[in-house]
């Protein structure tokens, strides 16, 4: 697992999950008038999964790729000749919100938090200055968990892909146990199916609107000469319709799945015995994954943010913080999803205070970290700097801290608030698949 600020790559395996995100100190990607012209997209909350080798040899290919469909993004899908830069210049466009960042906890599980704020900087036109997203990313072991929530625009084609990959010899997609090697189809899922695709990620769709699945040839056109392109596809997307106000929606992948892994998935699912999300509010959202008794929450107010589900009560600004708990200790991530920069001095780091249900002590006291507990509460000051996580284990007094059995919560029964006027997260696709590659010359380790 490593994380930055908005960026993070989950490995499984021989795979790895490279997740983007933008906002006000990152830019979302560099559009430039003779390369990487259709790039708009690429860090809308980009979800890759990357098996180890040749991007190529997986399917990431440029000749057909709609470059309005980069996986795992939220996007307005628009002709390709409008994804352009609307003016004779470079466009690095950012967001007007800083509240975008993730974290990562013993180096094995992480949580990427998105708050899409598009802006029409210096009044640029083809951009949509109503169009919001807020979109999360909980990683555990070979699976992601993704919500999307928020989803609001005054455009018409909204919609999150799930993947694009170009047709291969031999590759082929499976919907519920169903191989489907033609080159030409169409169809569509419902919530409670799944289905896996050309690269063997699968997806297990929890909610939302219907999957729609297309297997054909797709015109586009090439990021330097816009010379038209050809390729056949397999591409899967969820619409979320014209002008949407506060779409949303919920899957699980599984970054190398087989049909009896996905039945398992689905059954646990069900059963709601692998992930949940607790609480979702204009100030915070709560996810937990039940197998791994981990807590993902995100803070979105720098007045301070309470949570009525898991240990975490209450912390002071903006953040993203990852718990593990057990009968008696608690594993701590927290980083800052903002870096508050100004143009003159370096970014000074976020300073936190949170507070943990029941008295705690630390298993490894630290000058970097105060704790104070008395009243059936702990309180904890610490520090993010750029964005980086900060760490801790708490533990009962007078235990010797072993991971016990896991706590499981009841999902939270409070009525969600409108969040319609929510707060704000480059990679040419090249560049990020060439990163990608990058990323993979180290041999997997597991």
């Amino acid at each position: 697992m490593r994380t930055r600020y908005s960026f993070n790559i989950h490995r499984s395996g021989d795979r790895m999950a490279v997740i983007k995100g933008y906002n006000k100190d990152v830019w979302s990607s560099e559009i430039y008038t003779s390369d990487n012209r259709y790039g708009r997209y690429q860090s809308h909350g980009s979800v890759h999964v990357m098996p180890y080798g040749k991007p190529a040899n997986w399917g990431h290919t440029q000749a057909g790729w709609d470059w309005n469909r980069n996986p795992g993004t939220t996007t307005l899908h628009l002709p390709v000749n409008e994804l352009e830069s609307p003016k004779q210049s470079t466009v690095m466009v950012r967001s007007i919100e800083g509240i975008s960042g993730s974290t990562s906890l013993l180096n094995r599980y992480g949580l990427f938090s998105f708050n899409h704020v598009e802006h029409a900087e210096g009044g640029l036109t083809g951009f949509d200055d109503t169009f919001r997203a807020r979109k999360y990313v909980m990683a555990s072991g070979d699976e992601l968990y993704l919500v999307g929530n928020n989803i609001t625009s005054n455009s018409p084609d909204v919609e999150t892909t799930l993947f694009q990959i170009s047709q291969r010899s031999g590759a082929s997609i499976n919907i519920n146990g169903k191989t489907i090697t033609a080159e030409n189809y169409t169809g569509s899922l419902r919530k409670g199916q799944w289905i896996i695709d050309d690269n063997g990620v699968g997806y297990y769709l929890v909610d939302g609107p219907s999957l729609q699945i297309s297997r054909g040839e797709q015109e586009s056109r090439h990021n330097k000469t816009k010379a038209i392109t050809h390729g056949n596809f397999s591409t899967a997307w969820l619409p979320h319709g014209d002008r949407p106000v506060n779409e949303a929606y919920e899957y699980v992948m599984v970054m190398n799945a087989t049909p009896t892994k996905m039945i398992a998935v689905k059954t646990s699912m069900d059963n709601g015995e692998y992930f949940r999300t607790l609480q979702s509010n204009v100030n915070k959202q709560v996810l937990f994954s039940v197998k791994d008794n981990l807590y993902g929450y995100t803070a979105y107010s720098d007045k301070g943010v309470s949570y009525a589900q898991g240990p975490l009560r209450f912390v002071n600004n903006t953040a993203v913080t990852l718990v593990q708990e057990h009968q008696n200790r608690l594993e701590v991530s927290i980083s800052s999803p903002e870096l508050y920069l100004n143009d003159t001095v370096a970014a000074t780091p976020a300073d936190y205070r949170l507070e943990f249900a029941g008295e705690w002590v630390l298993a490894t006291p630290s000058e970097a970290i105060s704790l104070s507990a008395a009243g059936g509460k702990t309180v904890i000051d610490i520090s993010s700097t750029f964005g980086m996580a900060s760490t801790f284990i708490l533990c009962k007094p007078k235990t010797d801290c072993k991971v016990n059995k896991p706590i499981i919560p009841e999902p939270d029964t409070t009525p969600d608030l409108d969040i319609s006027s929510s707060s704000g997260g480059s990679l040419n696709i090249l560049t990020l698949i060439a990163l990608m590659n990058f990323g993979l010359r180290r041999r997997p380790y597991n």
